[in-house]
């Protein structure tokens, strides 16, 4: 923790944050040319990565390219590694070679050097310090809407329906069944999800028009398409309609392909054998292409499920990355099929934002218990007191 700003004191000021990061920056400049001495060692730290969402991102850095920018009706570039969205460089391109993926770091996506990329960094990729939060992009991101999705779907496919006396075959009641084995399922699992029940507000779908989304946790989103993909294995062999049947295979192959992405990003260390990377690299591009799949068919049938978000983008941009570290490895080793001499990989998910939602709660929880007069000051003062608490309780 660096500082411990209250939001309102932010908001008198668009200079605060510059200022800030000014200083963190010149601190990090320090560390990496001068180092810092520790005994007879000196050691030198470098900077490797800004994580954060992609609001702190364009906040860091004001990009001129970002998220905000993708348009309805005009071409206007989206992203600050490349120039996707642009004219002839679609954003939702997720083939093996996107026309997007020439012009990467193609130029500067933005007008002015941010404070942070005054540290010793790449020269070739500036842009590359920002790193794509795959919490933000997955579990809070498109995860929801294809969680939602699926789940009418199988409403309106008649998969929640069991021919009893009085069954109601209402949008309404189908979601309540499918609720009801969704806590099932849970109880079953041991697995504790914060939500409450399926219903069209839950799934943000009011209108017919609007692309629906699941309410609740990041993690409420994973629990879901962990529901569904057990619950399609279940009933997929009673589905004798071949169109159906495909479907059902695009959506398990889509759950399955997000689920083992994941799932290696918190089980894996920070790096990890290029085999995994493989595995990893294939599991991001079934979701992406099973997704997009999805969207496609929707868009065809006119029925406004599978947004097409920005965040597709750039979880490809994540599989682009892996995908370069792994053809390096070949590249420099010659050796395709054996892990035994290549180079580990890194893990995404040492971007991943998704402990750092629980530890701001906890500071922000500490700053509500200090001096409203002094917050900033005390709030750190009591963080570096459990630092100090914590390295004596381990004998350092």
């Amino acid at each position: 923790m660096c500082t411990a700003v209250p939001h309102k004191v932010l908001l008198q000021s668009d200079d605060i944050v510059p200022t800030i990061l000014n200083h963190i920056a010149d601190d990090l400049t320090t560390l990496f040319l001068e180092g810092l001495q520790h005994g007879d060692y000196k050691y030198h730290l470098a900077l490797v990565g800004c994580k954060g969402d992609f609001e702190w991102h364009h906040e860091a850095a004001v990009f001129s390219r970002c998220y905000a920018h993708v348009g309805s009706k005009n071409d206007n570039e989206m992203c600050p590694f490349c120039l996707a969205g642009g004219p002839n460089y679609p954003f939702t391109d997720v083939g093996d070679s996107p026309a997007w993926a020439t012009t990467l770091d193609a130029s500067l996506p933005w007008s002015q050097t941010p404070p942070l990329n005054r540290v010793p960094f790449s020269t070739s990729r500036p842009a590359s310090l920002y790193r794509c939060d795959p919490f933000h992009i997955l579990k809070f991101g498109f995860f929801k809407d294809l969680a939602a999705c699926i789940l009418l779907e199988l409403c309106w496919l008649g998969l929640f329906d069991f021919s009893v006396p009085g069954e109601l075959k209402n949008i309404t009641d189908r979601l309540q069944r499918a609720h009801a084995l969704f806590r099932l399922w849970c109880l079953a699992e041991k697995k504790s999800p914060t939500i409450r029940k399926f219903s069209l507000s839950v799934l943000h779908r009011k209108r017919a028009s609007r692309h629906p989304f699941l309410g609740g946790k990041g993690a409420d989103s994973v629990l879901v398409l962990m529901f569904l993909g057990f619950y399609i294995r279940l009933r997929k062999p009673e589905i004798s309609v071949p169109d159906t049947q495909r479907l059902l295979s695009a959506m398990l192959q889509t759950i399955d392909g997000g689920l083992t992405f994941t799932g290696m990003l918190q089980s894996h260390n920070i790096f990890m054998s290029a085999y995994c990377g493989r595995l990893m690299h294939q599991s991001g591009l079934r979701v992406l292409r099973g997704y997009t799949f999805l969207a496609a068919r929707s868009i065809q049938q006119g029925t406004h499920l599978y947004a097409l978000r920005p965040k597709l983008h750039y979880c490809h941009h994540l599989l682009i990355d892996l995908e370069r570290q792994i053809n390096g490895n070949q590249s420099h080793d010659g050796n395709q099929g054996h892990d035994g001499n290549q180079s580990p990989v890194l893990n995404p998910g040492l971007w991943n934002c998704e402990s750092n939602e629980d530890w701001i709660g906890k500071v922000s929880r500490l700053s509500r218990k200090v001096s409203p007069r002094l917050i900033s000051l005390r709030t750190i003062q009591r963080y570096l007191v459990a630092i100090r608490l914590t390295l004596k309780k381990h004998g350092l």
